[in-house]
């Protein structure tokens, strides 16, 4: 009988492992695609960043985009995936509030639907990001 519950439970561990891997690699996929096509394309984003204000856009944009795209790999690929998720996190929170100011008066109503849907996706990401971090 103890031999069998062994065998259930390593039989869920491998279900476990292998669902959170597949998690991990559709998760940093976004991180991927997105901090490479910054790299490949980057003067939408950059564009983003002065208007907002903020200086160094093209480094910030660059820096971004590279840690978005390191990170989402090794995320991806279960390597140094605490550390990964909390970089994630860090270019997270700049991304989604300068990219998405939905909260401003002067929108359109189609563009601040269209901010709102990207902030509340990179919230969500921000979530997913949070649970791999907290994984044993």
């Amino acid at each position: 009988m103890k031999k069998d519950k062994k065998a259930v439970e390593e039989k869920e561990m491998f279900g476990t492992t292998i669902v959170r891997t597949l998690g991990h690699i559709m998760l940093g996929s976004i991180f991927i695609h997105g901090g490479v096509d910054t790299l490949r394309k980057p003067a939408s984003r950059i564009a983003v960043v002065e208007k907002a204000g903020l200086p160094m856009a093209k480094e910030s944009v660059a820096l971004n985009a590279t840690v978005m795209a390191v990170a989402g790999t090794t995320l991806s690929l279960g390597i140094f995936r605490k550390l990964s998720s909390l970089a994630l996190m860090g270019t997270l929170i700049p991304t989604t509030l300068t990219a998405y100011p939905f909260w401003k008066k002067d929108l359109e109503k189609n563009a601040r639907d269209m901010h709102l849907i990207g902030f509340v996706r990179n919230v969500a990401l921000f979530g997913g990001l949070i649970l791999a971090f907290l994984e044993k």
